[in-house]
Protein backbone atom coordinates (compact mmCIF):
# COMPACT_ATOMS: atom_id res chain seq x y z
CA UNK A 1 0.00 0.00 0.00
CA UNK A 2 3.13 2.40 0.87
CA UNK A 3 4.27 1.96 -2.68
CA UNK A 4 1.12 2.66 -4.40
CA UNK A 5 1.04 5.92 -2.38
CA UNK A 6 4.64 6.92 -3.13
CA UNK A 7 4.03 5.99 -6.80
CA UNK A 8 1.23 8.04 -7.05
CA UNK A 9 2.99 11.19 -5.38
CA UNK A 10 6.11 10.73 -7.47
CA UNK A 11 3.36 10.81 -10.77
CA UNK A 12 1.54 14.03 -9.90
CA UNK A 13 4.71 15.72 -9.37
CA UNK A 14 6.05 14.90 -12.57
CA UNK A 15 2.72 15.32 -13.74
CA UNK A 16 3.40 19.06 -12.54
CA UNK A 17 6.18 19.60 -13.53
CA UNK A 18 5.92 18.81 -17.19
CA UNK A 19 3.15 20.99 -17.09
CA UNK A 20 4.47 24.23 -16.08
CA UNK A 21 4.88 26.39 -18.93
CA UNK A 22 9.26 27.38 -19.82
CA UNK A 23 8.58 31.42 -20.58
CA UNK A 24 10.14 32.38 -24.18
CA UNK A 25 13.83 33.27 -24.02
CA UNK A 26 13.77 36.99 -23.72
CA UNK A 27 15.30 38.69 -26.88
CA UNK A 28 18.77 39.93 -27.16
CA UNK A 29 18.60 43.66 -28.33
CA UNK A 30 19.45 43.91 -32.10
CA UNK A 31 17.42 40.41 -32.34
CA UNK A 32 14.16 41.08 -33.07
CA UNK A 33 12.41 40.31 -35.99
CA UNK A 34 11.53 43.85 -36.35
CA UNK A 35 14.71 44.76 -36.17
CA UNK A 36 16.38 42.06 -38.72
CA UNK A 37 13.50 42.38 -41.26
CA UNK A 38 12.76 46.03 -41.26
CA UNK A 39 13.69 48.07 -44.62
CA UNK A 40 14.48 51.61 -44.35
CA UNK A 41 13.35 54.23 -47.26
CA UNK A 42 16.66 54.10 -48.13
CA UNK A 43 16.63 50.72 -48.93
CA UNK A 44 13.11 50.71 -50.82
CA UNK A 45 13.42 50.94 -54.81
CA UNK A 46 11.65 54.08 -56.54
CA UNK A 47 8.96 52.68 -59.24
CA UNK A 48 9.32 54.65 -62.76
CA UNK A 49 5.87 55.77 -64.00
CA UNK A 50 5.56 55.30 -67.64
CA UNK A 51 3.45 57.36 -70.10
CA UNK A 52 2.20 54.22 -72.44
CA UNK A 53 -1.20 56.18 -73.85
CA UNK A 54 -3.16 55.46 -70.55
CA UNK A 55 -6.06 58.11 -69.98
CA UNK A 56 -8.32 58.81 -66.91
CA UNK A 57 -11.79 60.55 -66.75
CA UNK A 58 -11.15 64.01 -66.88
CA UNK A 59 -11.95 65.85 -63.79
CA UNK A 60 -11.09 62.99 -61.57
CA UNK A 61 -9.05 63.70 -58.40
CA UNK A 62 -5.33 63.37 -58.74
CA UNK A 63 -4.17 60.07 -57.31
CA UNK A 64 -3.43 56.36 -57.35
CA UNK A 65 -6.09 53.84 -59.55
CA UNK A 66 -6.01 50.46 -60.24
CA UNK A 67 -7.32 49.75 -63.98
CA UNK A 68 -10.41 48.29 -62.57
CA UNK A 69 -11.23 51.46 -61.40
CA UNK A 70 -13.75 53.09 -63.54
CA UNK A 71 -11.44 56.53 -63.09
CA UNK A 72 -8.87 54.94 -65.56
CA UNK A 73 -10.43 54.94 -68.99
CA UNK A 74 -8.03 53.75 -71.56
CA UNK A 75 -5.46 51.50 -69.59
CA UNK A 76 -2.51 52.26 -72.77
CA UNK A 77 0.25 49.85 -74.31
CA UNK A 78 0.92 47.01 -71.69
CA UNK A 79 -1.45 48.43 -69.32
CA UNK A 80 -3.35 45.76 -67.22
CA UNK A 81 -6.49 45.77 -64.98
CA UNK A 82 -3.91 45.06 -61.77
CA UNK A 83 -1.71 47.76 -62.37
CA UNK A 84 -1.67 50.94 -60.30
CA UNK A 85 -1.96 54.83 -62.38
CA UNK A 86 -1.51 57.98 -61.61
CA UNK A 87 -4.12 60.07 -63.62
CA UNK A 88 -4.71 63.83 -62.72
CA UNK A 89 -6.94 65.97 -63.52
CA UNK A 90 -7.30 66.92 -66.99
CA UNK A 91 -7.16 63.51 -67.71
CA UNK A 92 -3.41 62.18 -68.03
CA UNK A 93 -2.24 59.10 -66.24
CA UNK A 94 1.10 57.07 -66.12
CA UNK A 95 1.34 52.99 -65.29
CA UNK A 96 3.39 52.38 -62.15
CA UNK A 97 3.01 48.47 -63.55
CA UNK A 98 1.49 45.68 -61.10
CA UNK A 99 -0.08 45.92 -57.90
CA UNK A 100 -0.95 43.14 -55.63
CA UNK A 101 -4.12 44.50 -53.97
CA UNK A 102 -5.59 45.67 -57.40
CA UNK A 103 -5.99 41.68 -58.34
CA UNK A 104 -8.35 41.20 -55.06
CA UNK A 105 -11.96 42.21 -54.51
CA UNK A 106 -12.52 45.75 -53.67
CA UNK A 107 -9.05 46.97 -55.43
CA UNK A 108 -8.87 50.48 -53.58
CA UNK A 109 -10.14 53.36 -56.47
CA UNK A 110 -8.33 56.52 -55.10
Amino acid sequence: MIIIKQVFALAMILGVAYATAIPAPVPVEGDSLVERHAVGASELQKRQCSSNGCTCAVGTAGGIYCGSCSQVTSLGTGGNYDDVFQCNASGGCCDYGHRTSCTQSGTPCG
